[in-house]
């Protein structure tokens, strides 16, 4: 189910669940740099797997619907993942624009910004 098709107490419910693990993967900064600023998906996704596991089969067994305080379901939602539909169920997610809006825009927001001003100091000379 897309992102898009949570409303109201859905979307809320659904977005508690999703903020820990999706904030542990985007928060990696590896991970969002090969997102938004290399703008290699693989890359990243291949280092939110490598390196966030849990993270990654908590977000997908949260999304098939899996409670996300339900350890044991999800556990049990891991013993059913394989080498064979991962990457059926990677491709939906990040083909979901929602979803990968997330990443995107996080990389946007830590973004360094100028402070200064964007017009040059001129100097007027009153001779």
């Amino acid at each position: 189910m897309k992102l898009s098709s949570y409303k109201g107490e859905d979307a809320i419910e659904l977005t508690a669940d999703l903020m820990e693990p999706v904030g542990e993967i985007i928060g990696d900064p590896d991970v969002k740099e090969a997102w938004s600023v290399d703008k290699d998906r693989m890359k990243g996704i291949k280092l939110a797997l490598k390196n966030h596991k849990k993270a990654v089969l908590k977000v997908l067994a949260i999304l098939d619907g899996v409670p996300a305080e339900d350890e044991v379901g999800i556990k049990a939602y891991g013993q059913k993942v394989s080498v064979f539909t991962l990457p059926a169920k990677l491709v939906e997610l990040t083909n979901d624009e929602d979803f990968t809006s997330l990443f995107i825009s996080q990389g946007r927001e830590t973004e360094e910004t100028s402070t200064g001003s964007a017009m040059p100091n001129i100097e007027v000379n009153e001779n």
